[in-house]
């Protein structure tokens, strides 16, 4: 009996060492899906005939492209299905700077705001591209 006891309090023990603990970064992974795709702040940032869609933002699984610049996932900070907080490594233009981005998904809005040296103090809000 005792050998059980001991066993199942490591499995929970290493099991606990495993969750992410509240305000800690997790590292690397997923942006979350409702988040994917691509965004325009306008119509026209959806034309897939433009070479000017400078207000489209591409968001994948660990990246976020924009017109001349591209951003690498590096430490989640919030990921729920609609929100997220991450900090990024941002290239472009022969430059490389990092931020801190947040996404929130509201009404079929989603709304960017970055943080760091830099960044623009704004917020920016984005429609889902239909077109394919």
């Amino acid at each position: 009996m005792m050998k059980f006891i001991l066993g199942a309090a490591a499995a929970v023990a290493i099991l606990a060492a495993c969750l992410p603990r509240a305000g800690a970064s997790n590292g690397p992974a997923t942006i979350p899906a409702a988040l994917q795709g691509r965004w325009g702040i306008n119509e026209a940032d959806c034309d897939r005939s433009r070479a000017d869609a400078k207000g489209l933002m591409e968001v994948g699984p660990g990246t976020i492209r924009f017109y001349e610049s591209r951003g690498k996932l590096r430490d989640l900070i919030v990921a729920d299905p609609t929100r997220l907080e991450a900090d990024f490594d941002f290239t472009g233009e022969g430059q490389t700077w990092e931020r801190r981005v947040i996404l929130d998904l509201e009404g079929g809005t989603l709304t960017r705001r970055d943080y760091g040296d830099g960044a623009e103090p704004t917020e920016l809000d984005y429609q889902a591209c239909t077109s394919a």
